[in-house]
């Protein structure tokens, strides 16, 4: 059977057999592909259920003029580069996750410097350094 009718019967009716099948077909590539950028098995595992899990509930905006492997690929992808940037703020040293976390929740540097109790340019330079780690960390995921 088609993608496009088991996108088609999952969409229309729930069948949850129907986007069993479906994500079936492509689950085997998409781990090797996860682990191939992850290198652990356990966070590839991981990635590929949150991206199918993000794919079923995306499907409805899933338009066929791209392929649905390609699709479900790049979901994977983006769940592998949102994994990777997580770790890699994880291991910068508190001072520099600090600022980042405040700054991923909108907050100006000058309050994060009022927050935190350090000088603004002390906060600016955090915040440099941790970018600059944090490319480091990525680059070879980002290529």
């Amino acid at each position: 059977m088609e993608d496009s009718v088991l996108i088609e019967r999952f969409l229309r009716s729930g069948d949850l057999d129907a986007a069993e099948e479906l994500l079936g077909r492509y689950e085997q590539e998409l781990y090797n592909y996860l682990r191939q950028m992850l290198r652990h098995s356990q966070d590839s595992e991981d990635a590929m259920q949150e991206a199918f899990a993000r794919a079923l509930r995306a499907l409805p905006r899933y338009r066929e003029e791209s392929h649905f492997k390609s699709w479900l690929f790049r979901i994977g992808h983006n769940e592998e580069r949102a994994k990777a940037l997580h770790a890699a703020i994880e291991l910068l040293p508190d001072h520099q996750r600090e600022v980042i976390a405040l700054r991923q929740n909108d907050i100006p540097f000058k309050e994060i410097a009022a927050i935190t109790g350090a000088p603004i340019g002390t906060v600016l330079a955090r915040m440099h350094k941790a970018k600059h780690r944090l490319r480091t960390l990525l680059e070879p995921i980002l290529q």
